[in-house]
């Protein structure tokens, strides 16, 4: 009898340990065929996205492959050369590393990679904004989007085609439209920002407009351009007001697109958490710690940030195409559809 009790509890003592330890790792991105097995197993297993692993287990990459790792606490790994290795040594490397990155930013690129949510719904950025009187003010008469257009990231190719149509008949049903790009409704937290838009063909010059939210103008520059860097200190802009910005020609209009500066010092979310992450992310960036960063990025509403580092794990990853899709997936929730299909074109 003591011998069964004793065994019985070994067995649950063995089905703790395997629960405790079957989700140390998580695969969010794969490249390639990689290969994983427990230490004691004599053959390999094919790896596949969303596998869950465990510490004692040991990994294998081909050639020219790719296999972006989570661990449980938030930290992740990034590997692409050829090998063996042994996820016992990756944790004891990632816990060495002094870093700002937790869990509950990379947590923002997990719900991105695994949302199937509508691409073109409303998010809690545009009510955010909402609050604060911030709204896009149409100045060329640009339909409204269809809000309930559902399309996934991973949508077939007749989805990415019906979206096609949809965005050049939109774009096209006004000549005298130009699309700005960025920042569209969101906040600042840089004293120097790029403003983007797409040239129209025939067009020599372009004049960037600023107002506030009287419509007095605050700075205007004409540029040949399809951008323009803007030092918001030198154009007399006040932190925490909303202002509005459209670019036009002599016979072309943008909409105007509302921007608020935020004061980083008095926002200690900002100061204490986001800033030094972007700081310790632009020194050595990886693909993975980008789109982190630009998902948590973008659920705060901080646009112009979020794009530049969503474009750097693009251009340090450009194979991957989960990335791509939480990219693209970012890019049609603030309206940029036809860049979105663009991205999705691999």
């Amino acid at each position: 009898m003591n011998s069964f009790r004793l065994f019985l509890i070994f067995l649950i003592f063995l089905i703790l340990q395997q629960t405790i330890i079957a989700d140390d790792f998580s695969v969010l991105a794969l490249k390639g065929t990689v290969y994983y097995k427990g230490t004691k197993d004599k053959n390999w297993q094919k790896l596949t996205s969303g596998k869950k692993l465990s510490i004692d287990q040991i990994i294998k990459l081909d050639d020219k492959t790719y296999i972006g790792l989570m661990h449980k606490s938030g930290l992740t790994e990034e590997l692409d050369k050829a090998g063996i290795y042994k996820l016992a040594d990756i944790y004891n490397d990632i816990i060495k590393r002094k870093s700002n990155i937790t869990k509950r930013f990379t947590q923002f690129v997990v719900n991105e990679m695994s949302s199937s949510d509508d691409l073109l719904s409303k998010s809690s950025y545009r009510t955010k904004m909402s609050e604060t009187g911030a709204v896009t003010r149409a100045v060329s008469g640009e339909e409204e989007r269809i809000e309930n257009l559902v399309i996934l990231t991973g949508g077939s190719e007749s989805d990415l085609a019906l979206i096609q149509e949809f965005t050049n008949f939109s774009k096209s049903i006004d000549e005298h439209f130009i699309n700005a790009l960025y920042p569209r409704d969101s906040y600042i937290i840089d004293q120097k920002v790029t403003f983007k838009w797409l040239p129209k063909k025939d067009v020599k010059n372009y004049h960037f407009v600023i107002l506030d939210e009287k419509d007095n103008k605050i700075f205007e520059i004409t540029t040949v351009n399809s951008q323009i860097l803007v030092d918001l200190e030198e154009a007399n802009l006040k932190q925490e007001q909303n202002y509005y910005w459209h670019v036009y020609s002599d016979d072309c209009s943008s909409n105007e697109y509302c921007i608020n500066w935020i004061n980083v010092n008095n926002n200690q979310e900002l100061a204490n958490e986001i800033i030094p992450l972007i700081k310790e992310i632009s020194i050595n960036p990886k693909p993975l710690e980008c789109l982190s960063l630009a998902s948590y990025l973008a659920d705060r509403n901080i646009m112009h940030k979020a794009i530049e580092f969503y474009e750097k794990a693009i251009k340090s990853a450009p194979d991957i195409d989960t990335y791509k899709r939480v990219y693209a997936s970012y890019l049609f929730r603030v309206g940029l559809e036809k860049e979105a299909i663009e991205l999705l074109k691999y």
